[in-house]
């Protein structure tokens, strides 16, 4: 991936999207620019460094991801390491995942809680509890994301013939109410690049308005000066309220 590592104080180099004007003004901050390809994935953490490279596999929902398959036992279970046998296992997840526990439908299973620990997409210790329905017969899906699982802690059992997987859910989820329209989804925080492949289906960004006027208020009242715009909003709704602001700083400056 291609990233911009030097810079100019010119007023020409911009960053492609970036509304600006020709009137003298000052740089006072400048930011790396890098090539979004299709299926590539990138994440802004709330205490690590932006992160965008392609998700790891699968980047579908696996339910065996992480746990291939275990018997239940009559005495509680510790599972890390090799036991962790699934293609993923213990190993990196990027984005971070939801992990998800499928029980087979057995009597042997009793209600109790299973503990998943790992690490969450800071590194930072992360643990969840999965409540095991009384006869299994169930996917329970974790809320909470996993870049990395280091052990599952299954409790005792009535006995050994329920199996169980531990796998993951996609990175992002589509639902639709119709043939004709399907949404995605995915968390807050990461941006998903997608690539069509047919001409048949048309690609539209629903990204809520996150507050633009008031933003561009504020950066107006800190710096009547600025000159250059760039967001990582690119959809066409987005655009549409960056022109209408910017449309509207023009005649607050003309008639200054």
């Amino acid at each position: 991936m291609p990233v911009q590592t030097t810079y100019v104080l010119a007023m020409d180099p911009f960053i492609a999207g970036q509304l600006v004007d020709n009137g003298e003004s000052e740089v006072s901050s400048i930011i790396a620019e890098a090539a979004i390809v299709a299926s590539l994935v990138v994440i802004r953490g709330a205490t690590t460094r932006t992160e965008g490279r392609p998700p790891t596999t699968p980047d579908v929902s696996d339910v065996d991801a992480i746990i291939a398959t275990i018997l239940s036992a009559s005495t509680a279970q510790t599972l890390s390491g090799g036991s962790l046998d699934g293609v993923v296992g213990g190993g990196e997840m990027f984005p971070p995942r939801n992990v998800t526990l499928t029980l087979s439908s057995h009597a042997n299973w009793d209600a109790t809680t299973a503990v998943v620990t790992g690490l969450d997409e800071n590194g930072a210790s992360l643990t969840e509890n999965f409540s095991i329905p009384d006869a299994g017969n169930a996917t329970v899906t974790g809320t909470k994301r996993f870049k990395r699982v280091t052990s599952i802690v299954i409790p005792a059992q009535s006995g050994t013939s329920g199996t169980f997987t531990v796998g993951t859910r996609a990175v992002v989820t589509a639902t639709g109410a119709s043939a004709t329209k399907v949404v995605c989804t995915s968390v807050a925080g990461e941006l998903h690049s997608y690539e069509l492949t047919t001409a048949n289906v048309t690609l539209q960004t629903q990204t809520a308005d996150p507050g633009i006027a008031t933003d561009m208020a504020a950066i107006l009242l800190a710096d009547p000066d600025w000159y250059g715009l760039a967001s990582e909003y690119d959809g066409g709704r987005m655009l549409i309220l960056f022109s209408a602001q910017a449309d509207n700083l023009c005649e607050i400056t003309k008639n200054a």
